[in-house]
């Protein structure tokens, strides 16, 4: 069973990817905020829930984890 996993998290008015890591706090959000600035990676970042859960699931089924799994790390985070 993996101790991390991938989520969505929203910052402003935007939805983000991040990995999280069962037992350890926060959250790391993949990509960058400014898709314009050439000095930073591209990112994980979308305008609704929908499309970042997709992306997310996705990525959870590639680890062996599912909805329940991500709740689980997800609260541990806190």
């Amino acid at each position: 069973m993996s101790d991390y996993c991938f989520t969505d998290v929203v910052e402003g008015n935007r939805y983000r990817v991040a990995k999280i890591t069962e037992n350890e706090k926060g959250y790391n959000p993949l990509g960058k905020m400014n898709k314009n600035d050439p000095n930073e990676l591209d990112k994980f970042v979308f305008k609704n829930e929908k499309e970042v859960r997709i992306v997310v699931d996705n990525m959870n089924s590639h680890l062996g984890v599912d909805k329940e799994r991500e709740q689980e790390i997800k609260f541990s985070t806190f």
